[in-house]
């Protein structure tokens, strides 16, 4: 401080970060088992990065000064209070320098977890539909769901619009329990397949039968219905049948002129009744079995050496057997998510889940960063191409990244291409240092086993939900069950399980709004 002239701060803060550096001249900083925290109640105490014995040699050096830069700052501004007092002088009656030029902008706090900023604490939970719950109630369990870890001002609203609500204690990672800050894109629930007897065959005709008769190409749309079962909500002859039941069927008289003007009508008559029609549909399941419709469920397994289809049935630990796997195991490429996937590692503990927390950012904050990243990746792609393969072979620039980011060595692509440019492998690196480094809308838990219902402790549902839905909830002992119109209440819902959320404050000493807004500065300008 001395070159900054005659002291006016607290010298009470002075006095302690004086003594601070008299102790750690006694010892190597360097040693010390965390060193990030160490230099962060150094910054508070106003000692500067440069003071505090920090060699350059340490491979951590640079995040350490991440920290300590920032931390010195605040803790600069807290012992000046007193010289810049005269500054709030004329404010309003309770405010201070927090509110001179908006650097101290006040964040309220959580009323659930200690030293964390409200909105921000960390929530697990996983979306599903109607139509999924029954088909969850049919097989007995969620077989290797994915499973969300959100903020809970932002939470994951997307792939259903029931959201269960779990314990902490889900968001553990161990081998069985994978938890991946990011969508890992993991295994899929297999593609079904569905195989009719004849009973069951007829009593499809004589359940459609009604309506099959009073409208165009009956007969033909029923048959649609039978090979393409897996579809069935979205069919014809269903809208038809439902819309039938409400004495809602649109004449086909009408549309004879235009015949094809008919289905157009009983879709949209379909879309005005919406939530109606999701709750008859996802009953039908159970209407349709009482009807004697019981198709036999098969996963297909591929070909036999002779050419046959190969099938196993579907059951819950066949399923489980086909959805196990870590990151990158959907099957199909999408580009940048893929890589990532593949190039980062997952989180080893409990604190690394809830110390990133400031790694989940908005849907509104992750699409630009999202964009930037993806130019990023369609320019080297093109750039690659330009490149002779070894061999003669034609690599794809694409798989040629993805498994770059499995080998984790920009040198792999010497392997696979002939004189690949200097320029050219540094640029392939800071995009891999990037996409690893990218903010995410939610972290992702994926369970190698079957989840039940019953392990999660509450449910948000729409009001409209169908009966069965809230029956099947309460059966596997959801007792706390909150409902909602809108996405906004949705969301606000979220704040009732205040005992389900957890985080990690981003400093020690209460001062977490400093490194939240510099983690957020960091996300913004991580292609820039």
């Amino acid at each position: 401080m001395a070159e900054l002239g005659a002291f006016f701060g607290n010298p009470n803060i002075q006095r302690q970060g004086a003594r601070a550096r008299a102790l750690a001249g006694q010892r190597d900083v360097n040693t010390l088992a965390d060193p990030r925290t160490y230099a962060i109640v150094q910054g508070l105490l106003g000692t500067a990065p440069d003071q505090m014995g920090l060699s350059v040699l340490n491979p951590d050096y640079e995040k350490i000064k991440k920290v300590a830069e920032p931390a010195f700052a605040l803790g600069l501004l807290g012992q000046a209070a007193p010289m810049l007092a005269p500054l709030t002088k004329g404010l309003p009656v309770g405010a201070s320098i927090q509110d001179v030029g908006g650097f101290f902008a006040k964040k309220a706090p959580s009323q659930f977890v200690p030293n964390v900023e409200a909105g921000k604490e960390m929530i697990v939970h996983h979306n599903l539909s109607p139509e999924k719950l029954a088909r969850v109630e049919k097989v007995g369990g969620m077989p290797v769901p994915s499973i969300a870890v959100s903020n809970v001002e932002n939470p994951l609203s997307g792939f259903g619009n029931i959201s269960l609500i779990g314990d902490k204690s889900m968001a553990v990672p161990s081998a069985k329990n994978p938890v991946y800050g990011f969508d890992a894109y993991t295994s899929r629930t297999p593609e079904i397949d569905y195989k009719f007897d004849t009973k069951s065959i007829k009593n499809i005709d004589n359940y459609f039968s009604d309506v099959a008769q009073k409208i165009p190409d009956g007969e033909y749309r029923v048959d649609r219905l039978k090979n393409d079962w897996k579809y069935r909500s979205d069919s014809d002859i269903y809208k038809a049948k439902f819309l039938d039941e409400q004495g809602m069927l649109p004449d086909p008289s009408s549309f004879k002129e235009k015949p094809w003007e008919f289905q157009q009508e009983v879709n949209q008559r379909v879309r005005d009744l919406r939530p109606a029609y999701d709750s008859w549909s996802a009953n039908m399941d159970n209407v349709l079995a009482d009807a004697g419709v019981t198709p036999t469920e098969r996963i297909f397994k591929g070909y036999t050496d002779s050419g046959n289809r190969r099938y196993a049935e579907a059951t819950l630990d066949n399923l489980v057997k086909e959805m196990k796997g870590g990151a990158g195991a959907e099957g199909y490429f999408y580009g940048v998510g893929n890589i990532r996937a593949v190039a980062t590692p997952k989180f080893k503990n409990f604190e690394q889940v809830k110390a990133a927390r400031e790694n989940i950012v908005s849907t509104k904050e992750f699409e630009p960063i999202k964009k930037k990243i993806s130019d990023a990746f369609n320019d080297l792609t093109d750039r690659m191409r330009n490149l002779e393969g070894n061999n003669n072979y034609a690599y794809k620039p694409e798989d040629a990244l993805y498994e770059l980011g499995q080998v984790k060595n920009v040198n792999f692509l010497d392997k696979i291409y002939k004189d690949v440019p200097e320029a050219l492998k540094a640029d392939v690196q800071i995009f891999m240092n990037k996409v690893k480094s990218m903010p995410t809308e939610y972290f992702e838990i994926k369970p190698q086993r079957a989840v039940q219902v019953s392990e999660f402790d509450g449910a948000i549902v729409p009001k409209d939900v169908p009966q069965k839905s809230i029956d099947y909830l309460k059966s596997q002992g959801i007792d706390k069950i909150y409902f909602y119109e809108t996405p906004e209440e949705r969301t606000q819902l979220f704040k009732k399980f205040g005992d389900k959320m957890f985080a990690m404050p981003a400093l020690p000493l209460g001062a977490t709004g400093l490194l939240d807004e510099e983690k957020r500065k960091e996300i913004q300008s991580l292609l820039e």
